[in-house]
């Protein structure tokens, strides 16, 4: 399950940068219920033998910012229960700080960066590990993000469009129409469909605006995704 941090975890990227990098605030910084539903969707009582599910956090934040980044996620408490968010490898920017606000605020190319590095660090080796065809059985079961860059990101390096969320600043949280194209296309991506993104509006005109969550603590929201999650293992079962 993949799941951005500024913006999709926190507030906003200002907020995610002034609250978990320079005051650690953490908890004012984010999403109410963030770390519940996160946990929810890693822990025990909704997962089986069957099929392990983990978080790979994915950033435009330099590599440099990790140990800091990594605090915050491991740091960060929410409700009454303290809930945390679950461990995860966290898949940063390599270049530096001047060269993140190029890409995220004039060339805006972060979705470049983040479905390469998925593909690379985590969809070939995959691929190359398995005795399986390679395009069975999905690798991303589930992605969250606040931009359209990152739902492009996430849907060019092979998770449904279907199985995608976008989180906006007042925690409002869409989907996306379930187009005939997407659902033909392969469980994992081929470099062909990786080098040839959509466009971002084909991407802005299929939000489902009848599919809006009040939040990560809406219940329909985790009825959602666990669904799609149940469907992981009923697929996993039949491999």
């Amino acid at each position: 399950i993949v799941s951005d941090i500024d913006g999709t975890i926190t507030q906003s990227n200002a907020i995610g940068v002034k609250d978990t990098l320079l005051t650690e605030n953490y908890e004012r910084g984010c999403h109410e219920g963030v770390a519940n539903f996160h946990s929810n969707l890693a822990s025990e009582q909704h997962n089986n033998h069957n099929v392990d599910f983990r978080f790979l956090y994915v950033t435009s934040r330099p590599i440099r910012l990790i140990p800091k980044t990594r605090k915050f996620l491991s740091t960060l408490r929410q409700g009454e229960d303290k809930k945390k968010l679950p461990d995860g490898p966290i898949i940063g920017f390599g270049g530096n700080i001047p060269q993140v606000l190029m890409m995220e605020l004039f060339t805006k190319k972060t979705n470049y960066f983040k479905a390469n590095i998925l593909w690379e660090q985590v969809v070939k080796p995959f691929q190359q590990a398995t005795t399986r065809n390679k395009r069975e059985v999905p690798i991303f079961w589930a992605g969250f993000g606040n931009t359209l860059l990152d739902i492009q990101a996430y849907h060019m390096a092979g998770i449904h469009l279907q199985k995608i969320y976008l989180i906006n600043k007042e925690s409002q949280i869409s989907m996306f129409h379930n187009c005939e194209e997407d659902c033909n296309e392969s469980p994992c991506p081929s470099q062909e469909q990786f080098k040839s993104p959509r466009p971002k509006n084909w991407y802005k005109n299929r939000i489902d605006l009848n599919r809006t969550f009040n939040g990560y603590s809406d219940p329909e929201l985790i009825a959602d995704v666990l669904q799609t999650l149940k469907g992981a293992r009923n697929q996993r079962k039949q491999c």
